[in-house]
């Protein structure tokens, strides 16, 4: 607000007769007021939507060291329910998402089994350096050319996932 004042009050805008009186100027104040603490509501909103729908704890998938070994029984099954999820609110005007998304994450558990696993460094794995599930986020936004076309909606989803995470 100072800086407009002062590039008004310094001619800046000469050319245009723009005036700001100090009536202008408090109701400017008092638009901005209104519109971030709108803005603050609206984003608390979509945050507690993400919780009680379970969109956030449907990002665990996210966690390589949840993922089972591709020996344990429950690995076919694992992370199914929370990609439903995911699918659903993501995707929800594409009646095929679901299907897609969930050949997606079996294809993803393969990859995180036998490739990302073993590449988590030891500070991460431990808890020291961050969580498991924002490096492995990313370490998917950082080679994302690489996934795309594989792991297009499961890209999308990290992406979003590593904003709410951070």
């Amino acid at each position: 607000m100072d800086a407009l004042e002062k590039d008004i009050d310094g001619n800046r805008f000469i050319a245009t007769e723009l005036k700001m009186s100090r009536r202008d100027a408090d109701e400017l104040v008092s638009i901005q007021c209104k519109y971030i603490d709108s803005l603050v509501k609206n984003i608390g909103k979509r945050i507690e939507s993400l919780q009680s729908n379970g969109v956030l704890l449907a990002f665990t998938i996210f966690d390589p060291i949840l993922v089972p070994e591709i020996e344990d029984a429950g690995f076919k099954a694992y992370g199914q329910d929370k990609v439903k999820v995911l699918a659903s609110h993501f995707f929800r005007a594409d009646e095929g998402a679901n299907d897609r998304l969930q050949s997606q994450w079996s294809q993803m558990k393969y990859h995180v089994n036998e490739n990302i696993k073993a590449a988590i460094p030891e500070e991460v794995r431990n808890g020291k350096s961050g969580s498991s599930t924002a490096w492995f986020l990313s370490q998917v936004m950082k080679n994302k050319v690489n996934y795309q076309p594989f792991f297009d909606m499961l890209l999308h989803i990290a992406k979003v996932a590593l904003i709410c995470l951070a």
